[in-house]
């Protein structure tokens, strides 16, 4: 199965407080009609959807994909579901770097808990660096170029400069836009 096989195009709900995290099961009222469309295009998605932070901008860049568990009312008579959190999703860099949706996938040398590849859609494109830190303590990874962090799943470092050795916090995934040449 490829990349672009895994892909989906989900119904996006937006969260004007919290956040929901994998494995937790949250009560969402729907109170907004776009709450109320998410919803009834999550009933024809396999009974899961996007949700996400709504910032003053737009939305956070990283979301929840969420599966629907049951809906009801709440005590006021609102409409409700209960959700449970599966898994992490990026919402907005996907779609603007052809690289990261259906670029091709080179597993780079890592050690310890870092499992890292690069992401390249062809000269025209920028390439990515994926550097995950599956572990407990923070770890090194060597860039083979310089760039700069595109997403932290910590939210923290876009934009920072990255070059020599990439530092990794633990349980941090970070996305690195390289320099087409150094």
């Amino acid at each position: 199965m490829t990349l672009k096989d895994e892909a989906q195009i989900l119904p996006l709900l937006p969260l004007t407080k919290g956040v929901i995290l994998p494995n937790m099961e949250v009560l969402l009222a729907i109170e907004t009609p776009e709450a109320r469309a998410a919803l009834a295009s999550a009933r024809g998605a396999g009974q899961t959807l996007i949700v996400v932070a709504k910032t003053k901008t737009g939305y956070a860049p990283v979301g929840t994909v969420v599966q629907l568990i049951r809906e009801g009312k709440t005590p006021q008579g609102h409409d409700a579901v209960v959700v449970k959190g599966l898994h992490r999703a990026l919402i907005g860099l996907r779609r603007r770097a052809p690289a990261l949706a259906l670029g091709s996938y080179q597993p780079l040398p890592a050690e310890g808990d870092v499992l890292a590849y690069l992401r390249s859609a062809g000269a025209d494109e920028p390439s990515f660096l994926v550097a995950l830190n599956l572990g407990s303590r923070e770890q090194r990874l060597a860039l083979p170029r310089s760039g700069s962090v595109a997403l932290s799943t910590h939210l923290d470092r876009a934009g920072e400069r990255a070059r020599g050795m990439l530092e990794l916090r633990p349980d941090e995934g970070l996305i690195v836009r390289l320099a087409n040449g150094d």
